[in-house]
């Protein structure tokens, strides 16, 4: 299973720490490197990571690590990193076929998030939620909230909704018609001038 990873953004929040949010270490080690560790352990066979923000660095990082961890990791750059990622998942879609695992470069999670993901029925696009709030690492107010409906749908997702119950862990299940309704959105603002 193919596995698509954002990782072109400035990322401001880890600015005072590190010059890359991707390199950033966590208990010595890259937050990318945990990212696609944990993922190959749930069930990742291969990684395409979207870069941008500092992208000959991380490229390099990343054409040092598949041969450490001797998996097929590739990387397509994005020209403009500061739009929203959308525009990542699009860039990093074209290369992909079929149904493939989407992961932001900065969440740690759990190998079995991955396995569950995909064993799951696609359709269009799944996230795996977290419903536990009591973690010492959760930063609630900057954490990305989601309302779940009774039907298992997403009702409502943003970092400032207020009736929430469940939080975003940043890892997809997603099939081509996800980077298809991205483009379309992205055109439908185009033809309005947003």
């Amino acid at each position: 299973m193919n596995c698509l990873i954002l990782a072109a953004g400035f990322g401001s929040r880890l600015q005072g720490i590190s010059e890359s949010k991707p390199l950033t270490p966590l208990g010595g080690v890259p937050l990318i490197e945990h990212v696609i560790r944990r993922a190959s352990a749930g069930g990742a066979t291969r990684f395409l990571v979207v870069t941008g923000h500092e992208a000959a660095q991380v490229e390099r990082f990343l054409a040092e690590l598949q041969f450490r961890l001797a998996v097929p990791i590739g990387w397509e750059r994005v020209a403009d990193w500061s739009k929203p990622n959308g525009h990542s998942v699009i860039a990093g879609a074209i290369a992909l076929k079929g149904n493939y695992l989407l992961s932001m470069c900065d969440h740690v999670y759990d190998p079995a998030i991955v396995t569950r993901l995909l064993a799951a029925k696609p359709r269009g696009v799944t996230l795996a939620v977290d419903r536990n709030f009591s973690g010492p690492l959760l930063d609630i107010d900057d954490a990305t909230k989601v309302k779940v409906a009774s039907d298992s749908r997403i009702a409502s997702i943003g970092k400032q909704i207020a009736d929430f119950n469940a939080i975003d862990t940043g890892v997809f299940l997603a099939t081509p018609a996800l980077a298809r309704a991205i483009q379309a959105a992205v055109s439908d603002r185009s033809r309005v001038g947003m």
